[in-house]
């Protein structure tokens, strides 16, 4: 017997080919991306010292450290490595976010792009929702 999700893949790809691959209509998959995003949002909010550069590096190299770990337990181990090398996740690019909300943000795009998609429900699958809507209302 074969069994499908019929969770369609997704894939983001950097400058080197190397690619993530993930399903964007995975609610598991999806709360952790948004978790992150809103524990980044935080930390962007936190003001760091501003006299003593020593502190600032080192609260950098902790929060890079911090997003590594959470990119890689989504994603799996080793993608911050092969998507940014020895970047600091918390450097702030060209568009003026930092390179972990740039790389957020194209995963975000692609949820979004999934979640707007028109689902078609196969006819069989419909009956069979149409007898409980009729039981139990809207389900």
């Amino acid at each position: 017997m074969k069994f499908s999700t019929n969770l369609a893949t997704a894939s983001i790809t950097n400058e080197s080919g190397y690619a993530v691959t993930f399903a964007p209509k995975d609610v598991n998959f999806v709360s952790d991306v948004y978790d992150l995003a809103e524990d980044i949002r935080k930390k962007l909010e936190e003001k760091p010292p501003e006299e003593d550069k020593q502190e600032v590096f080192k609260i950098a190299k902790e929060r890079d450290q911090w997003a590594r770990e959470r990119v890689d337990a989504i994603f799996g181990e080793g993608t911050c490595q092969n998507f940014f090398g020895r970047v600091n996740l918390w450097s702030v690019t060209d568009l003026g976010a930092p390179v972990i909300t740039n790389f957020l943000m194209s995963i975000i795009d692609e949820v979004d792009k999934a979640a707007s998609a028109k689902v078609d429900i196969s006819p069989k699958l419909q009956a069979y929702v149409s007898k409980y809507e009729k039981k139990y209302g809207n389900v």
